[in-house]
């Protein structure tokens, strides 16, 4: 039996306990110039898969991935996952997940073609969003309908 107290996930004051645990972020970059945007993640402990674009909404596998890390992502070196947009809005997922008795962590970031960091964790900004205000895009499902 486990020890540990668990973790907080976002502003949540219920830890999730440790064990097996999955987390998915779904949202919209508005992005406000073309260029190349940045994913990037840091000392990030388990997988992550990012999906963006028509595969984000419908039809994400773990084979039609955009990117993918696994196991433990030096805080020194992120890795990342560039994605060329145009102005507009575009649909991301990130799924993350461990297994086993062990540390979660997962530190991600969106940079604009600028360098601007864009929270898509801590809340909303210009360049993020719940849903298409414009209706270019599609919404996401309703959780729990996937």
């Amino acid at each position: 039996m486990s020890t540990q107290a668990g973790i907080p996930v976002y502003d949540d004051p219920n830890n999730v306990p440790p064990g097996s645990f999955g987390l998915e972020i779904r949202g919209y970059i508005n992005a406000a110039t073309s260029g190349t945007y940045l994913f990037q993640l840091y000392g990030t402990q388990g997988n992550v898969y990012i999906w963006t674009g028509a595969t984000a909404l419908s039809g994400w596998t773990s084979t039609n991935r955009g990117f993918f890390a696994s196991t433990f992502v030096n805080n020194g070196n992120p890795q990342t996952y560039p994605v060329n947009l145009n102005q507009g809005v575009l649909p991301f997922r990130v799924s993350y997940g461990v297994s086993g008795n062990q540390n979660y962590e997962m530190l991600l970031g969106l940079y604009s073609p600028a360098g601007t960091q864009i929270d898509i964790q801590g809340g909303l900004t210009p360049y993020d969003q719940n849903y298409p205000c414009d209706g270019s895009v599609p919404n996401f499902p309703p959780y729990g309908s996937e």
